[in-house]
């Protein structure tokens, strides 16, 4: 295993991260020396020069202080620190924060800790934040990244409580996935030779993403992939946001319409808890018939699982099965799917209700959000199902 590099260089867009050193006191101290940062913390003394140079002294020690540079202007803005890295339980403690009330509101404290977590997250699988019990607002700041509370930790000689959170490598690739559109639909620890097409590792973790109901679908429409004219754009723009996340998080990505071909409907069944439909779509318990899944992470190490909610298939107290009587042309019957029939129906006058409301039997089916998709997503999708088969399946169905 590579050794955790305590001070790295990190930059992002707003700010640069880089080691700390003996001069940065002044600059420093400057922003620390408002009491108002202060406020909320137990020891306000930092804000006078005695005891922020016990704490630059301290930090200076660690090895693993970082100062917060605005690239705007090169200013000192502030500073954060790794510690207490623990190589044996692949975790680290970031602490010690603070910024210049100028960059409060959440944006820079936001991308400093992403750039600490995306670094620490190629050496760790779980890192913590100790949060003063009464400081709430970094408390806040804390749980916006998606740690949970787990504990809480008291200095007995400093009269301080601190608040543990925790924030694993899944939780934070969750929250990453979310900001780039699409929703972290589970993962499991494939088996030797379980799926043989899959590439990379198959003794790792499989974490396959996608979308649930409309709650994405904003952020691709307002892509570039969606308004440039150009072929198969929902399928770029997920290989272009699920590219970037396997990079960044160093994984390997995997697509519905990789060759060869790799079974997603057997992944996404032992990713989390969804059925085989009688129409042949798999079930959600909350989402029903409207979800789907743009593709898939491969990490090479078997990372903590989140818990699997319970859940049963809901068509097995379905007596009614309305999505196999819902069909306009009775597409879905006992010898499978009537592709011919379907797209006879969908592209004529009388197929307007579907390409406009979406597939009749999806629609039936009693579990799932109501619409299931916002009409232009409806729109879109039978626009490529459309697509997709007319140039040569529907001269067959003629």
């Amino acid at each position: 295993m590579v050794d955790f590099d305590l001070q790295p260089t990190l930059t992002g867009p707003l700010i640069r991260l880089r080691p700390l050193r003996s001069a940065d006191f002044e600059p420093l101290y400057s922003v620390a020396s408002d009491p108002l940062i202060w406020y909320q913390h137990p020891d306000k003394g930092r804000s006078t020069r005695e005891g922020f140079a016990r704490f630059f002294a301290d930090a200076l020690a660690s090895r693993g202080a970082l100062v917060a540079v605005d690239r705007a202007d090169d200013s000192t803005i502030g500073c954060s620190r790794f510690h207490t890295y623990r190589s044996e339980h692949r975790d680290v403690i970031i602490g010690y924060t603070f910024l210049s009330r100028s960059h409060w509101g959440g944006t820079y404290n936001g991308e400093m800790k992403r750039l600490m977590l995306d670094h620490a997250f190629r050496f760790v699988e779980s890192v913590r934040f100790l949060v003063a019990e009464q400081n709430l607002r970094s408390r806040r700041a804390v749980e916006k990244l998606g740690a949970v509370d787990v504990g809480s930790e008291e200095h007995c000689e400093l009269g301080i409580v601190h608040r543990i959170y925790e924030l694993k490598q899944l939780q934070h690739l969750q929250q990453r996935a979310e900001s780039a559109g699409v929703a972290m639909r589970g993962a499991f620890h494939p088996e030797a030779g379980e799926f043989p097409t899959l590439p990379g590792s198959t003794h790792g973790t499989l974490v396959l993403l996608g979308f649930t109901g409309s709650l994405q679908w904003p952020i691709f429409a307002r892509s570039p992939e969606a308004i440039d004219g150009l072929p198969h754009p929902l399928d770029r723009w997920s290989r272009r946001v699920i590219g970037a996340l396997a990079r960044e998080f160093r994984a390997c990505d995997i697509y519905p319409a990789d060759s060869p071909i790799v079974p997603f409907q057997q992944l996404a069944m032992r990713c989390e808890s969804v059925y085989p439909s009688p129409i042949g779509l798999l079930v959600h318990p909350l989402w029903g018939l409207w979800h789907s899944y743009r593709g898939g992470l491969i990490f090479p190490t078997r990372l903590p699982l989140p818990a699997r909610p319970c859940s049963t298939r809901p068509c097995d107290s379905c007596e009614a099965k309305p999505c196999l009587s819902a069909c306009p042309v009775g597409a879905f019957g006992r010898d499978g799917f009537d592709l011919k029939a379907c797209l006879r129906h969908v592209s004529s006058t009388e197929g307007s209700d579907c390409r406009e409301c979406g597939c009749r039997a999806r629609c039936a089916c009693p579990i799932g959000p109501r619409p299931g998709y916002a009409p232009e997503q409806v729109r879109f999708h039978m626009d490529a199902f459309l697509t997709a088969f007319q140039s040569g399946d529907r001269e067959k169905a003629d």
